[in-house]
Formats: structure tokens, C-alpha cells, sequence
């Protein structure tokens, strides 16, 4: 399956390689019109905002059946076990 990245994605992109890996290792599940959606957690132990985060989600959502658009990319810190 080929993969693009949206340019709203890929302004956004700091973590590009992680995105990958969500995409292709992600657990994805069915959202509205058409679309799907995947998250995958990774440990980060990053600090930010006077915080410390042991892990990261990172999720997507995409469309497209013989090549995958990703419309969306978020991340989200916090601890997820």
C-alpha cells in the first residue's frame, strides 16, 4: 500500500518515523465516512510542560483503500500500561 502525508500532516511531523509505525503496526479500527483510524503507544520518558512522561499515543486517520492518505496525525503524553 502506498502512503501520503497530507501537508497539514507533514507540517506537523516531528515524530515521522513513529508515524510510520503506527501505520504499519497500529491498532486500527473503522470511523465515520470512509475513514480509519490507528494509535500506537511508545515510551518516550520525556519531559514537557513542568512534566514527566513515561510514553506517548500516537494516532492517525486516514482514507483511501489502494493507497493510504493520512489526513490527521496526534499525539498524546501521558502513561498507558
Amino acid at each position: 500500500m502506498e502512503v501520503y502525508f497530507t501537508d497539514h500532516v507533514l507540517e506537523r511531523a516531528e515524530e515521522r518515523e513513529e508515524i510510520e509505525q503506527t501505520i504499519i503496526h497500529g491498532d486500527r479500527r473503522e470511523v465515520q465516512r470512509g475513514r480509519i483510524s490507528a494509535i500506537k503507544i511508545f515510551d518516550c520518558q520525556n519531559t514537557g510542560n513542568g512534566k514527566f512522561y513515561a510514553q506517548k499515543s500516537i494516532g492517525y486517520f486516514h482514507r483511501g483503500k489502494t493507497k493510504l492518505i493520512a489526513i490527521t496525525v496526534y499525539v498524546f503524553y501521558g502513561s498507558w500500561t
